[in-house]
């Protein structure tokens, strides 16, 4: 079970980690290089009066990679979302709030909550099993002579071999026919044999009987 649950966490771990590869990415192609605080930046004074700046959201930003991983990491908790949002939106444009939308669905609805009921629905089975196992009651284990209870009275058929019942044993066998020698054992079919198989029968003189057919 533990393995089972290592394996499915590891599956979803890359997936969810290629996501943000992809994600951040993007980001950083988008809105690379946006952030700083150049005074003679274009936005420079729109940035400073926006919440992003006030509340000293600047290390979340996308001017490298690192930064933009942490930044797509940071708006799965969805809290400030908006913040993080607007510091890109004013450096950029409205379109930076398309990319924002489309990584609250994938990440956060749909990645995140994958994550959280594949590991609520294991707890659960987890629970499940164990609460299963202490409610199946013990076996009693009873010792009794093999077969008891387990003939037929009226019939007197063993229930469990009705066929082997009634047949006589390895010892009744032997009892019945008396053990032969080696010799008895060779023989005795030859002999049968040659009683059983009638004796040639001749017209004719004996083959090697030819002194009296000269004399006659």
């Amino acid at each position: 079970l533990c393995w089972r649950i290592v394996g499915k966490t590891l599956t979803l771990g890359v997936v969810f980690l290629c996501i943000l590869y992809a994600f951040s990415s993007i980001g950083m192609f988008a809105f690379g290089g946006q952030i700083n605080r150049d005074p003679n930046g274009p936005r420079y004074a729109e940035l400073m009066a926006s919440r992003y700046a006030a509340d000293g959201y600047w290390p979340l930003n996308f001017n490298d990679f690192t930064s933009s991983f942490i930044t797509v990491f940071c708006c799965l908790h969805v809290s400030d979302f908006d913040v993080i949002t607007e510091g890109m939106t004013v450096t950029s444009n409205n379109s930076a709030r398309l990319y924002f939308a489309v990584w609250y669905v994938i990440g956060v609805l749909l990645m995140l909550n994958i994550l959280k009921s594949f590991f609520l629905d294991e707890f659960l089975n987890v629970f499940n099993a164990a609460v299963n196992k202490e409610e199946e009651p013990p076996k009693e284990i009873v010792d009794a002579p093999p077969n008891e209870g387990l003939v037929n009275p009226e019939t007197e058929i063993d229930v469990v071999n009705p066929i082997v019942q009634g047949l006589p044993t390895i010892e009744e066998e032997e009892e019945k026919e008396p053990k032969q020698s080696i010799e008895e054992q060779v023989f005795n079919p030859l002999r049968d044999q040659a009683a059983a198989e009638p004796l040639p029968v001749h017209d004719g003189p004996p083959p090697h009987d030819t002194e009296s057919l000269q004399a006659s």
